[in-house]
C-alpha cells in the first residue's frame, strides 16, 4: 500500500511540474505526455489492482490539471491503461524500444480518444483539424514523458 501512495504522490508531482511547464512556456504542440507516461508505466509494471487504483486518482488529477472539459482525460487515460495493459497480457514490451513504441501510441491514443470524446459532444468538423496540427505531432515527443516517468516511479 505504500508503494501506492509513493506512486500516486510522484505520479501527481510528475503530471503538476508538467502543468507548470505548459503555462510558463506556452507551449501547445510539443508537450511530453507525462500522463501517457505513467499509464504506459502502471500498465506494464504494475499488477491489476495496484495499476487501477493508482490509476483512479492520477487520472482524476491529470483531468483536473487539463484543459479539456471535466472527465475527458481521465476517460482517455483509463481506455487507453485497460488497452495497454491488455495488450502487455499478450505481448513482451520489456525492451526500451517497445516501450517507445508504446508510450507513442498511448499518446496519440490519449489525444485520439479525448479529441473523440469531444467531438461527440462539439460536432464532427469542429476538432479534426486539432487532431491533425496539434494532437498527432504532439505525440511523437511522448517517449520523453515515458523516460521521466519510468525514472521517476
Amino acid at each position: 500500500m505504500i508503494r501506492v501512495l509513493i506512486t500516486i504522490l510522484v505520479g501527481g508531482a510528475l503530471l503538476l511540474i508538467e502543468s507548470i511547464y505548459i503555462a510558463v512556456f506556452d507551449v501547445e504542440t510539443w508537450v511530453p505526455h507525462i500522463a501517457a507516461g505513467i499509464v504506459v508505466y502502471l500498465a506494464l509494471r504494475k499488477q491489476i489492482f495496484e495499476g487501477c487504483l493508482c490509476m483512479v486518482v492520477l487520472a482524476w488529477v491529470a483531468d483536473l490539471l487539463s484543459a479539456t472539459p471535466p472527465g475527458v482525460m481521465a476517460l482517455s487515460l483509463t481506455l487507453v491503461f485497460f488497452g495497454a495493459w491488455f495488450a502487455a497480457q499478450s505481448l513482451a514490451f520489456k525492451r526500451w524500444p517497445a516501450r517507445i513504441v508504446v508510450s507513442f501510441v498511448a499518446a496519440a491514443l490519449v489525444q485520439v480518444v479525448g479529441l473523440c470524446i469531444m467531438m461527440v459532444f462539439a460536432g464532427p468538423g469542429s476538432l479534426v483539424g486539432a487532431l491533425v496540427f496539434s494532437a498527432l505531432p504532439s505525440a511523437l515527443i511522448a517517449p520523453v514523458g515515458l523516460v521521466v516517468s519510468w525514472m521517476t516511479l
